[in-house]
């Protein structure tokens, strides 16, 4: 499945006949509790794909992009979220860094939320 945002033209399905090709999906979150691998740039998606439903991660860093989080940063999360971060933008380098996150876990964290709830109402009840 591709998901090309803006960039959705119909050529990617016509090159592609196998793969599901759309622009974007209001569903996306069921997009990615289905998948098997999942491959995004730098941003939020790998926080999901990865640490909300566990699921295998490549990381790609866009270098023209010079207003959002650089190689640096990526390599710091990557790291963090046990994904696979994308340097060599070619067809093997990407089959790849498929196959070698398909062989990581993502780490299983506590729930955040929960956490922070329960510290909460720890301080408001000693007040």
């Amino acid at each position: 499945m591709l998901q090309a945002g803006a960039l959705y033209t119909p050529d990617f399905a016509r090159k592609h006949p196998k793969w599901k090709v759309i622009d974007y999906s209001a569903s996306f979150h069921e997009l990615l509790a289905g998948a098997e691998v999942v491959v995004t740039h730098f941003g939020e998606t790998i926080l999901d794909s990865a640490l909300v439903y566990g699921k295998p991660t490549v990381i790609s860093v866009n270098p023209d992009w010079t207003r959002t989080a650089g190689s640096d940063d990526a390599v710091i999360l990557s790291k963090k979220v046990n994904a696979v971060l994308l340097n060599d933008f070619t067809p093997e380098a990407l089959l790849e860094a498929i196959e070698k996150a398909r062989r990581q876990t993502p780490p299983k964290l506590d729930n955040g939320a929960e956490l922070l709830g329960k510290h909460i109402v720890t301080l408001a009840e000693s007040l």
